[in-house]
C-alpha cells in the first residue's frame, strides 16, 4: 500500500478536462467545499488530477483519497488500492483599513473659528489577494499621533465606531495654518487622517486718536491762543480675525512690531509735537497764535499702512466784550487767565 501526500493552494481550482470525469468529493470541514477529482473511469493506469472549491479558513484542511482498482472477480479488499493524502493551505488574509469622514464628508480643513467633522474607521479584506468585501468597524480606538495636537478633542458619536473630531476655535489668537494626524487602531491593522485648520489672521479694523489736555479742562477744536496747553494723544485700535473674532477699541499694544508715527500738520506749522510718550502715545502743543484768526490743524498716526487723523483748531487773540466794569465794558484778550481791557 503507498501512501502520497499533495498539497494544494488555498485557491480555486476547478477545470473542464476533456475525456476525463469530474467527481466531487466532500471536504467534511463544515463548509459546502468540495474536492474535485478528475479521472478515466475506464482506464486502468492514468494521470488524476485535483482541484478544489477555495478554502476561505484561515486553517488548513485535509482529505484523505483512496483509489482502488475494480478489477472482476475480487472483492474490495482484494483489490489494489493506493491512499492519497491531500491537504488544502489555509487562506491568506490581508485587510486595508481606511478612515472616513462621515458629516460632512470629503472633509480636509476646519476653519478658524473651529467646528466637528464625524469620522468612522472601515477594512477592506483580501483573500488570497483578491478583494472580497468591505466592512465597518465597531470598535477603533482613535487618537492624535502627531505634535502639537492639544487644540483638537474628541466628542461620541450616536453611530458605533465613529467618533466627533472638534477643532476649537482660535478666537483672538493668532495662528499658522496647523494640522493634526488622527490614528484609529483595529483589530485588522490602524491608519490614520490629517486635518488642518485655516490661520488665523489678525487684520487691522479701526483706528482712533484719544486726547487729554493738560492743564485740564477744554477741547482741541477750541485751544487757547496762548499756546499754554499740551495735547496728550493716545492710539487706539480694533481687530478683526480670522475666525470672525472683532476686538473693541483698546490702546494699541504691538509697537514693537507695528510701530505707530505721529505727525502733527498746520498750515502755518503752528502746530508741533513735543515728544513721543510711549510706542502708543505722543504729545503736542500750539504755538502762541499771534495771527487775527484761528487756524487749523491736525494729528496724524500711521500704523500697519494705515492712517488716521483727527482735527485740532486754536483760537486767535480777540477783542470780545465779556461784561461791564463801573460802567466801562470790559474785553477778553485770549489765553487761559483772561486779561480785561478797561476802556
Amino acid at each position: 500500500m503507498d501512501k502520497n501526500k499533495v498539497i494544494l493552494n488555498s485557491e480555486m481550482a476547478d477545470i473542464n478536462l476533456e475525456g476525463y470525469t469530474k467527481i466531487s468529493i466532500p471536504w467534511e470541514d463544515g463548509t459546502n467545499n468540495n474536492i474535485y477529482a478528475y479521472i478515466k473511469p475506464d482506464t486502468s493506469s492514468q494521470v488524476v488530477y485535483l482541484g478544489s472549491d477555495a478554502n476561505l479558513n484561515e486553517q488548513s484542511r485535509t482529505k484523505t483519497l483512496v483509489f482502488r482498482t475494480t478489477a472482476p472477480g475480487l472483492t474490495i479488499g482484494e483489490q489494489s488500492q493506493a491512499i492519497l493524502g491531500v491537504t488544502q493551505l489555509e487562506a491568506s488574509y490581508s485587510y486595508g483599513v481606511y478612515i472616513l469622514t462621515i458629516n460632512p464628508s470629503e472633509f480636509t480643513e476646519f476653519n478658524a473659528s473651529g467646528g466637528t467633522v464625524e469620522i468612522g474607521t472601515y477594512v477592506d479584506i483580501f483573500i488570497n489577494g483578491k478583494y472580497s468585501s468591505s466592512r465597518k468597524v465597531d470598535n477603533p480606538v482613535y487618537e492624535p499621533v502627531s505634535s502639537g495636537s492639544d487644540w483638537v478633542s474628541f466628542l461620541p458619536s450616536e453611530v458605533k465606531g465613529n467618533t466627533i473630531v472638534q477643532a476649537a476655535n482660535t478666537g483672538t489668537t493668532v495662528t499658522l495654518e496647523r494640522s493634526v494626524t488622527i490614528r484609529a487602531t483595529t483589530t485588522y491593522g490602524s491608519a490614520d487622517i490629517t486635518f488642518k485648520q485655516q490661520a488665523n489672521v489678525q487684520s487691522l479694523s479701526s483706528l482712533k486718536i484719544e486726547t487729554t489736555l493738560f492743564p485740564l479742562g477744554g477741547a482741541i477744536s477750541n485751544m487757547p491762543a496762548d499756546g499754554d496747553t499740551t495735547i496728550i494723544a493716545v492710539a487706539y485700535a480694533s481687530y478683526s480675525y480670522t475666525s470672525g473674532e472683532v476686538t473693541s477699541l483698546a490702546p494699541i499694544e504691538d509697537t514693537n512690531v507695528y510701530p505707530v508715527t505721529w505727525d502733527a500738520i498746520s498750515s502755518s506749522n503752528g502746530l508741533y509735537k513735543i515728544a513721543d510718550l510711549s510706542g502708543n502715545s505722543a504729545s503736542f502743543k500750539w504755538y502762541e497764535n499771534l495771527e487775527d484768526n484761528p487756524r487749523n490743524g491736525s494729528i496724524e498716526i500711521h500704523y500697519r499702512e494705515e492712517v488716521y487723523s483727527i482735527n485740532t483748531t486754536q483760537l486767535a487773540y480777540l477783542n470780545v466784550r465779556v461784561g461791564l466794569y463801573n460802567n466801562k465794558r470790559a474785553y477778553y484778550t485770549g489765553g487761559i487767565i483772561a486779561s480785561f481791557l478797561i476802556e
